[in-house]
């Protein structure tokens, strides 16, 4: 497995490779955040199950802001950023700066920083697997 991990990730843009790192690292301390804020406020399992599960599905959509293709002359795959991926950033930042009000449109009480939390570290994962 790690022989053809290493074999795959050699047809990878470094710069790709390191973000899609940098995203797993994020997404994962993201989730031991959102699995600490559960426990200490009582946060209802399913509003956060939820919203990680909407985040993933989230972060999959928004996973488009980059162009993946395949440069021949390298013989890499390369991202780079189009007009589509521009408008989604945009749309994606603003998402992410109103995340908790619009929680708090649907949940209320104590689960609502959890089930923000959840909604972002799923983003991140979607971001990753999408």
């Amino acid at each position: 497995m790690s022989d053809n991990l290493t074999r795959n990730s050699k047809h990878l843009h470094p710069k790709l490779r390191r973000s899609l790192r940098i995203y797993v690292v994020v997404a994962a301390v993201m989730l031991l955040f959102v699995i600490h804020s559960a426990l200490s406020s009582h946060a209802s399992t399913l509003f956060v199950s939820l919203g990680f599960i909407a985040g993933i599905a989230i972060g999959t959509v928004f996973s488009r802001i980059y162009k993946i293709s395949w440069d021949s002359d390298a013989k890499k795959a390369i991202y780079k950023i189009d007009i589509f991926g521009i408008i989604l950033l945009v749309i994606y930042i603003a998402f992410d700066l109103s995340r908790e009000h619009i929680v708090e449109l649907f949940i209320h009480g104590n689960s609502v920083g959890a089930t923000s939390l959840a909604l972002l570290a799923g983003a991140f994962y979607g971001r990753v697997f999408g």
